[in-house]
C-alpha cells in the first residue's frame, strides 16, 4: 500500500467507493482494488491517482496528448515556447551532418542552446565531459594511437 501522507487516517466505508476513475468511471470499493485498478500517487485520496492504469496508459496515445507533452518538456526542461524550439532547430547534426534522432544540445549549467545535435553526437559530448578539456584529451589520445605512440596488441 502507498504511504501517502494521511491516507490511513481517512474514513472507508466497505462498499462505497473509495476512488473511481475521472476518465472511465472505474470504481474501487476496497483498498486493495485501489491497489489493483489505479496508480499510486502520494498526494492523491487514500494515496492513490484519479485516473485508472488503463486510462493513464493511454493518456499520451494521441497526437494531440503527445503535442501539449512536448511542449510543455520544452517549457520546463528549456525555458523557450516552442516557436523559439522549432526556429533554433536545425534540419541536420552540425557534427556529423546525420538527419536522424536529432537532439537540443544545450549547457547544463546556464541552460544556454548550444546546436543542433544527432543523439549518437549529443551523448558522445556528454560522455566527454560537456566540456573542451574532455574533447582535447580525446583527440590526444586518438593523434597518438595513430602515430604509434601507444603500441596495441589486437587479437
Amino acid at each position: 500500500m502507498p504511504s501517502g501522507r494521511g491516507w490511513q487516517s481517512r474514513p472507508v466505508v466497505e462498499g462505497h467507493p473509495l476512488r473511481s476513475c475521472v476518465s472511465c468511471d472505474t470504481v474501487a470499493t476496497t483498498l486493495d482494488e485501489c491497489a489493483k485498478l489505479f496508480t499510486a500517487n502520494a498526494q492523491g485520496k487514500y494515496g492513490y491517482s484519479q485516473v485508472c492504469r488503463k486510462c493513464h496508459r493511454i493518456s499520451g496515445s494521441t497526437p494531440r496528448a503527445r503535442a501539449a507533452q512536448f511542449k510543455h518538456h520544452v517549457r520546463k526542461y528549456y525555458n523557450i515556447t516552442i516557436e523559439q524550439y522549432k526556429e533554433r532547430m536545425k534540419d541536420a547534426c552540425e557534427l556529423c551532418g546525420g538527419t536522424v534522432r536529432l537532439c537540443y544540445d544545450h549547457c547544463h549549467e546556464t541552460g544556454m542552446f548550444r546546436g543542433t545535435l544527432c543523439r549518437g553526437c549529443n551523448q558522445a559530448i556528454g560522455k566527454l565531459g560537456d566540456n573542451y578539456e574532455g574533447l582535447l584529451k580525446a583527440a590526444k589520445y586518438l593523434k597518438g594511437a595513430e602515430e604509434g605512440e601507444k603500441p596495441r596488441e589486437t587479437h
